[in-house]
């Protein structure tokens, strides 16, 4: 969960949601997808990357790391997202439920 500090400044520019595996990150952004609302995964981290890889001076295993960019979606945010915003908590909810009913 994320959480913000009352006494810094907030950007604004992403708010996201963890799930516990890769397949439930992937099944809740094709259910929003259905639901015409675009969640994406989140950036490569830099060591997984082609790049990174390419010129990384380490072989250091990241575990935590991989695993929350397996896990990690980006929910939508953009100007006016006031207008949407009920949908996309609703949606998300009934699917992150729906997901963990199990």
């Amino acid at each position: 969960v994320q959480s913000i500090n009352s006494e810094k400044d907030y950007n604004g520019h992403l708010f996201y949601i963890l799930l516990k595996n890769e397949h439930s990150r992937n099944k809740f952004i094709k259910e929003m997808f259905k639901k015409n609302i675009i969640c994406l995964s989140h950036y490569v981290p830099l060591h997984s990357s082609p790049y990174g890889k390419k010129v990384s001076q380490t072989n250091e295993i990241l575990k935590i790391t991989d695993s929350i960019s397996k896990r990690l979606v980006r929910l939508p945010l953009w100007i006016d997202l006031d207008k949407s915003q009920n949908d996309i908590i609703e949606n998300s909810t009934k699917i992150i439920q729906k997901l963990y009913q199990k």
